[in-house]
């Protein structure tokens, strides 16, 4: 039985890969971020708390880094590297989101790190993973967003493709980083031997939907077709005079039959026998849809989705992020915490997307700059306030 309190894990990685050891530390295991000595790079991130950019402040580095703890480490000098073989020998799990190679070039690669602690699992998160022809590109979220084939099919049809919101890849290969260290150390508790745990975030986009098994298998190439489904219609967002629902008659449970009842001065040709085919209904989408969109702005959005649920058609408000927080099924199972900080004071947090045993875990705020290095560096590796104070003045932690 893994003791995920015990399991200590050193993440090392920049914004692709932080999500991971957020999972790892929302999941109870002491994460501890590895800065350099000025603070991560996502700490200059905004939205700012507050609005005036702050290392402690920054909105994307609190969510992320969440849960975690906070030690200083330059990686460029030799004690630096020294610093971190000691560390890689009192922990579990390392996270990185290097280049593929650079931690070899200063002598702390996979290779290096195993010797001095076998039973270290490493997960190292890039572009395109540590081997192949473009291993060594340089890449980035939409890079891996056009590479992983997702890129194709986000949008409008008669447009370019879209980027969608935020960081997905990121966040993708991040969370299967995190799945990819739990199976490494369940392995380990096998074998008594850690693994080296390669995310590609090119890959882990690809395993999302059907796009690339369908086109592997069936020659099939999705097209961008905006919110509306692939094989299902109506099924897509229709304007109401307040607001935008995601409407989905699907094929079965006599969806389209009940539908037609509650839009009662439907065009008479949707009464037909034909029509009550899923794959008849699909071919004539944009007909469909021109008129659904009719008869869904001739309502207020509540009043719509409550009649289509209270007859049994998926219906749903597309939320804007305000409404989100107001949601009453959000606000009912306490998803939006509040955490904590010294500086400032309450903020509001998303917590872990799951319950266990009927409770959400804890938050604690993201760390400060260096919070834990006395902690760390004394408890780990036996360094007294003198040996810190010699550090920190070479600017290595």
């Amino acid at each position: 039985m893994l003791n995920v309190q015990s399991i200590r894990v050193l993440d090392l990685t920049d914004l692709a890969g932080q999500f991971a050891g957020k999972i790892l530390a929302d999941l109870g295991f002491e994460v501890i971020k590895v800065e350099p000595p000025g603070g991560d790079a996502v700490r200059r991130l905004p939205p700012f708390r507050g609005g005036a950019p702050d290392a402690d402040a920054s909105l994307p580095f609190l969510y992320l880094n969440s849960n975690k703890k906070s030690i200083t480490l330059d990686l460029e000098p030799e004690q630096g590297r020294v610093l971190l073989k000691g560390l890689a020998r009192k922990c579990d799990i390392l996270l990185e989101s290097f280049p593929p190679g650079r931690l070899e070039q200063w002598g702390v690669g996979y290779q290096a790190l195993a010797h001095e602690n076998p039973g270290l699992v490493m997960t190292s998160i890039t572009g395109f993973g540590q081997n192949g022809p473009y291993a060594a590109y340089r890449s980035s979220d939409l890079v891996a967003l056009a590479m992983g084939g997702l890129l194709n099919v986000f949008g409008e049809s008669d447009r370019p493709p879209c980027k969608p919101p935020e960081t997905q890849a990121y966040y993708t290969a991040s969370a299967y980083a995190a799945l990819g260290a739990l199976v490494a150390l369940r392995h380990r508790q096998v074998t008594g031997r850690g693994q080296h745990v390669d995310v590609s975030m090119q890959e882990a986009l690809a395993v999302i939907d059907q796009i690339i098994s369908s086109a592997a298998n069936e020659k099939l190439v999705m097209r961008r077709e905006g919110a509306q489904h692939k094989q299902v219609s109506p099924a897509n967002v229709f304007p109401c005079r307040d607001g935008y629902v995601y409407l989905f008659v699907s094929a079965g449970g006599g969806h389209w039959k009940q539908f037609l009842k509650l839009w009662p001065d439907h065009p008479a040709k949707f009464d037909d026998p034909e029509w009550e085919s899923p794959g008849y209904r699909r071919l004539n989408t944009a007909l469909i849809n021109d008129a659904v969109r009719e008869f869904t702005l001739r309502s207020g959005r509540d009043k719509f989705v409550e009649r289509m649920q209270s007859n049994g058609i998926p219906c749903l408000p597309v939320n804007a992020p305000s409404e989100f927080l107001q949601d009453e099924q959000i606000q009912a199972r306490g998803f939006v915490q509040s955490v904590s900080q010294p500086r400032w004071g309450c903020y509001r947090h998303p917590g872990a997307p799951y319950l266990l045993d009927g409770q959400r875990l804890p938050i604690r705020p993201a760390p400060s700059i260096g919070e834990h290095n006395a902690e760390i560096y004394g408890n780990l590796l036996g360094m007294d306030d003198r040996a810190l104070a010699g550090m920190r003045a070479a600017n290595v932690i």
